[in-house]
């Protein structure tokens, strides 16, 4: 999947399950799975997952925390990732419980397409107002869940909480399908 989740309110956060992104410069003939407006070649590093770690691999001049890396390095649960002399990025992994972690653009450089964060997902996503949840919306009372299944994602709304999914109400576990909108009298969403 590599999809944007749109929250009201919130912003676009692209998901992406993959097992490795490139990271690089947004061209027309782009290479990168995240695609950066920025002074760094079309594959300027990439992040694979490697059981419950993400192992970083440099491929052009790369820092991380202020060291420049010449090899593929483990990436700590918080880190400030430098491409190039002026690409910085943010790398968090908020949850000990999960693999899945948020990268956010630092300097004035933008993803493309636009949107606000890029996740790289393992098994879950949590989405609410805490600061181990991937996706932080302070103004939510709760948190939701986003979990992979063999065939599909699906979403865990809060216990006892009925979610509109389209025209019907579910109150347990239902498949996220793109192009459905996901809402409640606190939040609504939508995954493009």
């Amino acid at each position: 999947m590599k999809n944007i989740l749109w929250i009201d309110g919130q912003g676009g956060y692209l998901l992406c399950d993959s097992e490795e992104v490139i990271l690089g410069q947004a061209s027309p003939e782009c290479l990168a799975d995240l695609a950066i407006r920025g002074d760094i070649s079309r594959r300027a590093a990439s992040i694979r997952r490697v059981g419950e770690e993400h192992v970083l691999n440099p491929i052009q001049e790369t820092y991380l925390d202020g060291r420049r890396i010449e090899r593929p390095v483990l990436m700590p649960e918080r880190a400030k990732l430098t491409l190039g002399k002026r690409v910085d990025l943010a790398y968090v992994r908020p949850s000990k419980l999960s693999c899945s972690s948020r990268i956010d653009i630092l300097s004035s450089n933008r993803w493309q397409p636009l949107f606000t964060s890029a996740v790289l997902l393992s098994d879950s996503c949590v989405l609410g107002p805490y600061e181990d949840c991937h996706i932080f919306c302070p103004t939510w009372s709760s948190r939701l869940v986003l979990f992979r299944q063999p065939d599909a994602w699906y979403c865990r709304p809060p216990q006892g909480m009925a979610v509109q999914v389209g025209e019907l109400i579910a109150s347990a576990p239902f498949q996220l399908i793109i192009g459905q909108k996901i809402s409640t009298d606190e939040f609504s969403f939508i995954l493009e």
